[in-house]
């Protein structure tokens, strides 16, 4: 897995997924700009923006609702949230 560090540029509610969720813009230096959907409903996009995260670059892009993710946030869920409730 190619694990980098990356901060969110972005931050705005994601369209047709079937969960609430967050497309994120999330710069990763040298490697680019990347587009992810996560279930970071638990924080409002004004605190995530500006944030630090993690993201797996190798993995293939997938469609996520309306949005292709081409990155996936490595998150941890809240306890005791719904499944897939995750804080970055």
């Amino acid at each position: 897995m190619d694990i980098r560090l990356g901060r969110v540029l972005s931050a705005e509610p994601a369209p047709g997924t079937p969960k609430p969720a967050y497309r994120l813009s999330v710069d990763f230096g040298r490697y680019g700009v990347r587009t992810s959907v996560g279930r970071f409903t638990g924080h409002t996009p004004e605190e995530l923006i500006g944030t630090q995260v993690l993201g797996v670059l190798n993995f293939e892009p997938r469609p996520v609702g309306d949005t292709v993710s081409d990155v996936l946030i490595l998150g941890v869920q809240f306890t005791g949230a719904p499944s897939g409730d995750a804080t970055p």
